[in-house]
């Protein structure tokens, strides 16, 4: 593995970490699962959003993403 690589890992981790421990502390396997799922759809909405020649569209899809993230993770807290 590159030193790259290995950068890039441990940061995808520490931001998992930080997701997980705000979804379900008391649940930790679930809390991994629903913040790799988190990573991966603010990654995907950020490479789509960058891909887009329309600043419009892209800013909107950005916006969008924000509300679904911040959505989930209230979503998840208990009341």
């Amino acid at each position: 593995m590159s030193v790259a690589t290995q950068a890039y890992t441990d940061g995808a981790l520490v931001l998992i970490d930080g997701f997980a421990a705000r979804l379900a502390p008391h649940d930790p396997p679930s809390a991994h699962l629903k913040a790799l799922g988190l990573l991966g759809r603010m990654a995907g909405t950020l490479q789509l959003s960058r891909a887009l020649t329309d600043r419009q569209l892209a800013d909107q899809l950005l916006e969008q993403g924000i509300r679904n993230a911040l959505a989930l993770l209230d979503a998840e807290q208990p009341n």
